[in-house]
């Protein structure tokens, strides 16, 4: 796909709706998510960020590094896919994943606590393909 701009929502708004010419329902688009859908990657490393606005980028490629930012209590990636490239006045949309290893389910307080094994009685990971882990899956990806 290609990097649109973050954390402004006028750069983010003026980039959708050049978008929305290429991006319809009907036609599909370039960004190899589906059409006028936009991935979302969150609390990356400060300075890790590897990609620039405009960049294409393929599966596989190193895009930043899992951090800590804003109120979150430790490290962790916040990934969803949405109708807008902004956080702001988007809607969710379904996705899957091709494949990861799930270990398991737990709160954020099990997860985030680094004294427990997260989650608590963690398996060494069943492979999972096609599908979209849920809310409290603690998932590893190959």
């Amino acid at each position: 796909g290609t990097v649109l701009p973050t954390a402004d929502l006028a750069a983010g708004e003026a980039a959708f709706a050049r978008c929305q010419a290429c991006h319809t329902v009907n036609s599909g688009g370039a960004d190899g998510i589906g059409p006028n859908l936009f991935a979302h990657y969150a609390h990356l490393r400060a300075g890790s960020v590897a990609v620039r606005p405009g960049e294409r980028i393929r599966r596989g490629a190193v895009i930043g590094r899992v951090g800590q930012t804003g109120a979150a209590g430790a490290p962790h990636l916040h990934f969803h896919v949405s109708d807008k490239p902004t956080f702001e006045r988007s809607e969710g949309a379904p996705f899957v994943i091709d494949a990861f290893l799930l270990h398991g389910r737990g709160t954020i307080e099990q997860t985030f606590d680094p004294s427990k094994p997260a989650p608590p009685g963690a398996a060494p990971g069943r492979p999972r393909a096609n599908e979209m882990p849920l809310n409290g899956d603690v998932v590893t990806f190959r």
